[in-house]
């Protein structure tokens, strides 16, 4: 249990991130082509941020998808999975 908002908010993320992970995999199991199912759940973070913000520009997406990408590049560089 989250003692503190930071720890609240990380588990909130870790359980979205559970579900998300899901998907992906669900879309690996329907689909032959990797590329299909990386354009399509980057699609779906352009359609969250303009659900979110209507008059957010595709290039301002694009740049906070590249920030997200970067950020998570420690995480995964020598991780095997």
């Amino acid at each position: 249990m989250a003692e503190t908002p930071q720890e609240a908010a990380f588990e909130q993320y870790k359980e979205i991130e559970k579900q998300a992970l899901r998907i992906a995999s669900e879309l690996m199991e329907n689909s032959a082509k990797l590329v299909d199912v990386e354009v399509a759940l980057i699609a779906a973070i352009f359609v969250a941020h303009r659900k979110r913000n209507p008059n957010m520009p595709a290039e301002q997406v694009a740049k906070i998808i590249q920030g997200h990408a970067h950020q998570l590049i420690p995480f995964f560089q020598n991780d095997s999975n």
